[in-house]
């Protein structure tokens, strides 16, 4: 169809002919023309006629538009991916932390629950008498 037809396109206002309002986006062969002619041909006639050749463009439209798109998808990936190594350098730090505090609870006399990270305290020696 590329090159022996065209799409009829119109400005699309209220100026518009309702017989050319009725041809917008259809398609229509350059050697069998519609009732009253081409797009353009007929008095004060604002239509024009949209090769099918364009067809090329629009595909070069929406690769750059899906471009567009990817680089808009992998800028808002960054700051995920930013968070991420935030908090997998926050657990490690949370992890050294817990070891540490599992550290002192050992050297102030207290009691480490089976987990081996959380420490439970003993009041028994503050209070003077052992707690069950």
């Amino acid at each position: 169809m590329k090159g022996n037809h065209y799409t009829w396109r119109t400005v699309q206002d209220s100026k518009v002919r309702s017989s050319h309002a009725d041809r917008e986006g259809k398609v229509f062969s350059w050697t069998d023309p519609p009732d009253g002619g081409h797009p353009g041909e007929a008095y004060n006639c604002r239509c024009w006629a949209e090769n099918l050749e364009a067809e090329k463009t629009d595909c070069e439209e929406v690769r750059l538009a899906m471009a567009k798109a990817w680089t808009k998808h992998d800028d808002l990936q960054y700051p995920i991916l930013d968070a991420r190594e935030d908090i997998s350098a926050y657990e490690k730090i949370l992890k050294n932390l817990k070891i540490e505090q599992v550290a002192i609870w050992a050297r102030i006399g207290g009691e480490v629950i089976p987990d081996g990270v959380t420490p439970q305290p003993s009041l028994g020696p503050i209070l003077g008498a052992e707690l069950t």
